[in-house]
């Protein structure tokens, strides 16, 4: 079984510069990595067009830096 928390979800407009108007995605900034699968199971849990993970890459005085991976619901 999962264990399916992530530390921030946010639902976002993507791909659009106006409210209201692009796809829905899910935003999640991750504590820690996780596995494909962990990741696949969330984003179809989700079920919106895009899931978005962020990890830390840097935490240092300069300004923050994230790995990004987007994912679809697969079904």
């Amino acid at each position: 079984m999962y264990e399916l928390s992530a530390e921030v979800r946010v639902q976002v407009d993507a791909f659009t510069g106006s409210a209201f108007k692009g796809n829905p995605a899910v935003v999640c900034l991750l504590e820690e990595d996780k596995d494909d699968q962990w990741l696949q199971v969330l984003a179809t849990e989700f079920n919106l067009s895009e899931t978005c993970y962020l990890t830390w890459l840097t935490d240092s005085g300069s300004a923050p830096r994230f790995g990004l991976i987007f994912l679809s619901p697969s079904f």
